[in-house]
Protein backbone atom coordinates (compact mmCIF):
# COMPACT_ATOMS: atom_id res chain seq x y z
CA UNK A 1 0.00 0.00 0.00
CA UNK A 2 2.74 2.46 0.93
CA UNK A 3 4.52 1.99 -2.41
CA UNK A 4 1.32 2.62 -4.38
CA UNK A 5 0.48 5.68 -2.27
CA UNK A 6 4.02 7.01 -2.76
CA UNK A 7 3.64 6.61 -6.53
CA UNK A 8 0.43 8.64 -6.40
CA UNK A 9 2.02 11.38 -4.28
CA UNK A 10 5.01 11.49 -6.66
CA UNK A 11 2.66 11.74 -9.63
CA UNK A 12 0.78 14.62 -8.04
CA UNK A 13 3.98 16.44 -7.13
CA UNK A 14 5.26 16.04 -10.69
CA UNK A 15 2.07 17.65 -12.01
CA UNK A 16 2.27 20.67 -9.71
CA UNK A 17 6.03 21.19 -9.95
CA UNK A 18 7.49 23.78 -12.30
CA UNK A 19 10.73 25.76 -12.50
CA UNK A 20 10.66 28.67 -10.06
CA UNK A 21 7.66 27.28 -8.19
CA UNK A 22 7.85 26.41 -4.49
CA UNK A 23 5.73 23.63 -3.09
CA UNK A 24 4.70 23.56 0.54
CA UNK A 25 2.98 20.39 1.65
CA UNK A 26 1.12 20.63 4.94
CA UNK A 27 1.41 17.41 6.86
CA UNK A 28 -1.73 16.05 8.43
CA UNK A 29 -2.27 17.25 12.00
CA UNK A 30 -2.72 14.90 14.92
CA UNK A 31 -6.19 13.46 15.27
CA UNK A 32 -7.83 12.12 18.37
CA UNK A 33 -8.44 8.51 17.37
CA UNK A 34 -5.59 6.14 18.21
CA UNK A 35 -6.36 3.68 15.38
CA UNK A 36 -6.51 6.50 12.84
CA UNK A 37 -3.34 8.09 14.18
CA UNK A 38 -1.39 4.88 13.54
CA UNK A 39 -2.43 5.02 9.87
CA UNK A 40 -1.67 8.74 9.65
CA UNK A 41 1.89 8.13 10.82
CA UNK A 42 2.50 6.01 7.73
CA UNK A 43 0.76 8.53 5.47
CA UNK A 44 2.79 11.42 6.90
CA UNK A 45 6.04 9.51 6.39
CA UNK A 46 5.26 8.75 2.74
CA UNK A 47 4.27 12.35 2.07
CA UNK A 48 7.31 13.79 3.81
CA UNK A 49 9.74 11.49 1.98
CA UNK A 50 8.17 12.32 -1.39
CA UNK A 51 8.31 16.06 -0.77
CA UNK A 52 11.86 15.97 0.54
CA UNK A 53 12.93 14.01 -2.55
CA UNK A 54 12.16 17.15 -4.60
CA UNK A 55 14.97 19.06 -2.87
CA UNK A 56 15.04 22.81 -2.31
CA UNK A 57 11.92 23.51 -4.36
CA UNK A 58 9.64 21.81 -1.86
CA UNK A 59 8.98 22.01 1.86
CA UNK A 60 7.12 19.53 4.03
CA UNK A 61 5.57 21.33 6.98
CA UNK A 62 4.97 19.05 9.94
CA UNK A 63 1.79 20.40 11.52
CA UNK A 64 1.65 17.88 14.37
CA UNK A 65 3.47 20.25 16.78
CA UNK A 66 0.85 22.95 16.10
CA UNK A 67 -1.94 20.90 17.64
CA UNK A 68 -0.25 18.85 20.33
CA UNK A 69 0.99 19.52 23.83
CA UNK A 70 4.64 19.24 24.80
CA UNK A 71 3.80 15.74 26.06
CA UNK A 72 2.45 14.82 22.59
CA UNK A 73 -1.25 14.82 23.51
CA UNK A 74 -3.75 16.32 21.10
CA UNK A 75 -4.90 19.82 21.97
CA UNK A 76 -8.64 20.11 22.32
CA UNK A 77 -8.58 23.73 23.54
CA UNK A 78 -6.24 26.61 22.81
CA UNK A 79 -5.98 30.38 22.98
CA UNK A 80 -7.37 31.69 19.71
CA UNK A 81 -7.39 35.06 18.01
CA UNK A 82 -5.92 38.41 18.94
CA UNK A 83 -7.49 38.39 22.40
CA UNK A 84 -6.18 34.90 23.16
CA UNK A 85 -9.52 33.58 24.35
CA UNK A 86 -9.43 29.86 25.22
CA UNK A 87 -11.74 28.00 22.84
CA UNK A 88 -12.47 24.44 21.79
CA UNK A 89 -10.47 23.73 18.63
CA UNK A 90 -11.68 20.21 17.81
CA UNK A 91 -15.14 18.94 16.98
CA UNK A 92 -16.66 16.15 19.04
CA UNK A 93 -15.31 13.56 16.57
CA UNK A 94 -11.72 14.61 17.56
CA UNK A 95 -10.82 14.74 13.86
CA UNK A 96 -12.25 17.93 12.43
CA UNK A 97 -11.45 21.45 13.58
CA UNK A 98 -14.10 23.78 14.93
CA UNK A 99 -14.21 27.27 13.37
CA UNK A 100 -11.99 28.47 16.21
CA UNK A 101 -9.71 25.49 15.58
CA UNK A 102 -9.43 26.41 11.91
CA UNK A 103 -8.42 29.93 12.90
CA UNK A 104 -5.91 28.59 15.42
CA UNK A 105 -4.40 26.22 12.85
CA UNK A 106 -4.23 28.91 10.15
CA UNK A 107 -2.50 31.26 12.59
CA UNK A 108 0.22 28.61 13.04
CA UNK A 109 0.61 27.84 9.31
CA UNK A 110 0.54 31.45 8.02
CA UNK A 111 3.98 32.52 9.29
CA UNK A 112 5.53 29.31 7.97
CA UNK A 113 4.21 30.04 4.48
CA UNK A 114 5.44 33.62 4.60
CA UNK A 115 8.88 32.46 5.71
CA UNK A 116 9.05 29.88 2.91
CA UNK A 117 8.15 32.54 0.36
CA UNK A 118 10.42 35.16 1.91
CA UNK A 119 7.52 37.56 2.43
CA UNK A 120 6.94 39.97 5.33
CA UNK A 121 4.01 39.52 7.68
CA UNK A 122 1.78 42.46 6.85
CA UNK A 123 -0.38 41.65 9.87
CA UNK A 124 2.55 42.47 12.15
CA UNK A 125 4.00 45.32 10.07
CA UNK A 126 1.41 47.71 8.60
CA UNK A 127 4.21 49.50 6.71
CA UNK A 128 4.74 46.30 4.69
CA UNK A 129 1.19 46.37 3.29
CA UNK A 130 0.89 47.21 -0.39
CA UNK A 131 -0.63 50.62 -0.97
CA UNK A 132 -4.27 50.54 -2.06
CA UNK A 133 -4.84 51.62 -5.63
CA UNK A 134 -6.48 55.03 -6.04
CA UNK A 135 -10.07 54.73 -7.12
Amino acid sequence: WAAEYRARVDSFLTRVSAPGRKIMWLGLPTMGLRSLEQKLTLIRDVQQNAVEALGDGAIYLDTVPFVTTEAGDMLSEAKVGPKGKTQTIRADDRIHFTMAGSEYFADRVYPEILQALGLPDVQDDPAAEPQAAAQ
